[in-house]
């Protein structure tokens, strides 16, 4: 069944709308996290476009190194022809160094996250958090909007 708005006119149509939810993990490198004490997603997607939901409290953070990766968007990402950042509301012991923002980099053709600081210093300042940045426990709450592959 299809949706109109403003009209009857295939411009007018929605195609696409969904919602759902699914399971985030956490890696650093290769490596995932080995436990959490809660860990979920909720998604609506209306036409191409994304909005996520993601928490994730993380008992033990593991032993890997490296980028942290947030995997298993509901969707792949677009392909996108530029990076596409999105800023982030992470709490519970992660430490992005001074007054610096927290963001994510949604992966081109992909279902993954980087987790990002935007450090202010310059033109492309943005430094990869790492698992030197997060406590064996940490939260991670975060909502972001991305594009979806055709």
């Amino acid at each position: 069944m299809s949706i109109f708005l403003g009209g009857t006119g295939s411009a007018n149509e929605l195609e696409d709308y969904e919602e759902g939810t699914f399971t985030p993990t956490i890696k650093f490198g290769t490596t995932s996290a080995t436990s959490y004490y809660s860990q979920h997603g909720v998604y609506t997607k209306i036409g191409r476009i994304v909005h996520v939901q993601i928490h994730m409290n993380i008992n033990n953070m593991g032993s890997g190194t490296g980028n942290a990766i947030v995997e298993h968007l509901p969707f792949a990402v677009g392909n996108i022809s530029f990076g596409y950042f999105a800023p982030l509301g992470i709490r519970g012991r992660i430490s992005s160094g001074g007054n610096n923002e927290i963001s994510a980099y949604v992966v081109q053709n992909s279902t993954q996250l980087y987790i990002y600081r935007c450090d202010h210093s310059g033109f492309n300042s943005n430094t990869t958090l790492t698992h030197a940045n997060f406590a064996t426990q940490s939260e991670i709450d975060m909502m972001i909007t991305y594009p979806a592959a055709f």
